[in-house]
């Protein structure tokens, strides 16, 4: 638990765990930012009316997907790369693994998961 609580030597100011929800909220909005992106993209293709027919607005959806998924693709592995690296990801749930079930720390993660299965 000090180990979590306590200051990164790298980020002055920021504790560990703070640190590494930062990298993981990053993470989480640019992989979200992507599924709105190719969502959007299949809905503005399915409604444009300049596309008929169901092969062309498939047509016209692989082409903004081969347009853009790279880009998209390479935000999200490089603001997972950012949590693994800056935000210490597989060292700070190292040392959740080890945090006792009944800690704050624990409940908090445990309370991500019920939020996350909610929505």
């Amino acid at each position: 638990m000090e180990w979590l609580t306590s200051a990164d030597p790298s980020q002055p100011g920021k504790k560990r765990i703070e640190l590494y929800k930062d990298k993981q909220r990053e993470y989480t909005n640019a992989f979200e930012k992507k599924v709105k992106a190719f969502h959007d993209a299949l809905d503005l293709t399915t409604q444009d009316p300049r596309y008929p027919t169901l092969a062309e607005k498939r047509q016209a959806y692989d082409k903004w997907v081969s347009e853009n998924q790279k880009t998209y693709r390479n935000m999200c592995q490089a603001a997972y790369m950012d949590w693994v690296t800056v935000g210490k990801k597989e060292e700070t749930e190292y040392w959740f693994s080890i945090v006792d079930n009944d800690s704050a720390m624990s409940r908090v993660e445990a309370s991500k998961v019920i939020c996350l299965l909610c929505k």
